[in-house]
């Protein structure tokens, strides 16, 4: 087996089990991932500014920006610790820049190979492209209705069943367009449903796909769960048990006809594609949510091109 040290991203439409994956890696005695950092592309973005900041500063103002962000506290790391890791770099090093807290977690891990898991990179796949061209790309992909209906229980995400299926069909149909696109052969998809019904298969196919070998402690991931996840993270309590097939087709019980109905409007194209089973059920209710929805969206679209073109023309711009 190739002694890989590309990073690996875990990347998906919330609620599909990237926290999951997440940690069944965490167990392997080569990789470690922090928890999501979300402020890549920020940073990014920010370059040239970051290029800007004197060389006496620069390491202490990224620091600084970094740790106030709101996802540090769940990176599993302390500010020291990536204090230390940004003086062991220079910004010509600029992709380990951006990643130094995921470095500083696996030093402090003593694992050879970092890695990252925050879901909404799946609609920026081009700049982590840019960023890291070796990476290796792990998409969670999970029956759109069963993620909508987790969502409804969350206080993020969204908050209707259309909302879900909309939201995840954006997540799902970018990250499978620009995932081949960007990353071709180091793009994997990986479903929900069968890493956990059989969890060693898919483990061992992902195992295969980032270039490290297989490690029976990767099932054991529960045991050791608790040291990754914060004890505000209560929508990951699944996650600290032996992974079950109870969140499989959870939506035949918990959705009503009328949503069932709604799902499959907006996203039966996508759920046919990627093997899910459709009901075909049709409700008046359904039809009715969703027209009034779409012509919302054309209103909100014909209101918003006319105000583009009014301050165009006042303002030239």
């Amino acid at each position: 087996m190739s002694d890989f040290t590309a990073p690996v991203f875990i990347v998906g439409c919330g609620r599909s089990g990237t926290t999951l994956l997440r940690l069944m890696l965490n167990s392997h005695t080569r990789i470690g991932i922090p928890g999501e950092t979300w402020y890549f592309p920020e940073l990014h973005a920010d370059l040239a500014m970051i290029m800007g900041w004197s060389e006496l500063e620069w390491r202490e103002r990224l620091t600084q920006r970094i740790a106030a962000s709101t996802v540090f506290p769940q990176l599993g790391i302390k500010i020291e610790s990536l204090r230390n890791q940004l003086e062991s770099l220079t910004r010509d090093q600029w992709p380990s820049v951006v990643a130094a807290a995921n470095l500083a977690f696996a030093k402090g891990e003593r694992k050879a190979r970092w890695g990252d898991k925050t879901p909404g990179y799946v609609r920026c796949l081009p700049t982590i492209k840019e960023l890291f061209p070796d990476a290796k790309i792990l998409h969670m992909i999970r029956d759109g209705r069963d993620v909508a209906l987790s969502f409804l229980r969350q206080s993020f995400g969204p908050n209707a069943i259309l909302e879900g299926a909309d939201y995840w069909r954006a997540d799902v149909e970018r990250g499978r367009r620009d995932g081949p696109q960007a990353f071709r052969d180091s793009y994997r998809e990986v479903r929900y449903e069968e890493l956990v019904t059989e969890p060693e298969r898919v483990l061992r196919d992902v195992c295969d796909a980032i270039g490290e070998a297989y490690e029976p402690a990767m099932l054991d991931y529960h045991g050791s769960a608790h040291r990754y996840l914060i004890d505000e993270q209560h929508w990951h309590v699944r996650t600290k048990s032996a992974p079950t097939s109870d969140g499989i087709e959870r939506w035949r019980e918990k959705m009503t006809l009328t949503d069932q109905a709604l799902f499959e409007l907006a996203a039966a194209p996508l759920l046919r594609d990627l093997g899910y089973t459709l009901t075909g059920a049709r409700t008046f209710n359904a039809y009715a949510t969703w027209g009034r929805d779409r012509a919302t969206r054309v209103w909100r679209g014909v209101v918003l091109k006319a105000k583009v073109t009014a301050h165009r023309a006042l303002y030239g711009t």
